[in-house]
């Protein structure tokens, strides 16, 4: 979604409807296609829509919907769309957001060494049960820099549940992470997780506008959980461990 911003920016969809499809799409999870769907606001979209298919009908199945009942809907075969976009992701770099706007896109390879004090994943974006999940993996057995304050808020009780029956809590917790309640915090510059003056942190969050997460004289970066983990770990921005 990153990426997506970084070609479109942050008004390149406003006022209409994002429509996504093509084979990355059908690869993704539900989870990360929400992420898609939940972010399609930062392109100034009204909404963002999937195009339905076997792993929307298998989703509905587990949340016990009828699949007789659901009638899935697409765009009509003669739809005229405002714009149409078609990307080749199958080498796309790990994507960073830098301040102060969610379009101001790069990939990390071009970014110098970027120190960071905070590390946070979390929001109604970063904080679903696969972005857990890929924490997890990073985190096992791995500590958070001392320099670094890490945070994690899973996004609903059910998967603050999940992540603990799963052992992702756990292994927060022996990596030094403070794990918060769930909730809207730093992303809407509250709580603990904010930027103080001068600080530099990394987010699993939706937007970096300047004042956003904290102190305007502070810097946000966005980027996946996995290197917001892997840079919290490294105590700099950074997808390799």
């Amino acid at each position: 979604m990153l990426f997506i911003l970084g070609k479109i920016g942050c008004q390149g969809a406003m006022g209409k409807v994002l429509e996504f499809r093509g084979s990355i799409i059908q690869q993704l999870s539900i989870d990360e296609r929400m992420t898609l769907s939940n972010m399609a606001v930062e392109c100034g979209a009204m909404c963002g829509l999937i195009v339905p298919d076997a792993v929307t009908a298998e989703y509905l199945q587990n949340k016990n919907v009828n699949i007789s009942d659901y009638t899935p809907i697409f765009g009509d075969e003669d739809a005229v769309y405002d714009s149409v976009y078609q990307f080749d992701l199958s080498n796309l770099e790990a994507q960073i957001a830098c301040p102060p706007k969610p379009d101001n896109v790069v990939n990390l390879s071009e970014l110098p060494d970027i120190p960071i004090t905070l590390a946070f994943i979390g929001s109604c974006t970063g904080g679903k049960l696969t972005d857990l999940a890929q924490a997890a993996a990073v985190l096992k057995d791995r500590q958070v820099n001392p320099l670094v304050q890490m945070y994690v808020v899973p996004a609903s009780q059910l998967i603050r549940q999940q992540a603990e029956v799963l052992g992702y809590l756990e292994i927060f917790a022996q990596a030094g992470v403070q794990i918060l309640k769930s909730g809207c915090g730093a992303c809407i510059n509250s709580g603990r997780g904010v930027l103080g003056k001068q600080e530099t942190g990394i987010y699993a969050t939706n937007r970096n506008f300047t004042g956003r997460t904290g102190d305007p004289t502070g810097k946000n970066y966005l980027a996946s959980p996995r290197v917001v983990s892997i840079s919290a770990v490294n105590g700099k921005i950074s997808d390799r461990l």
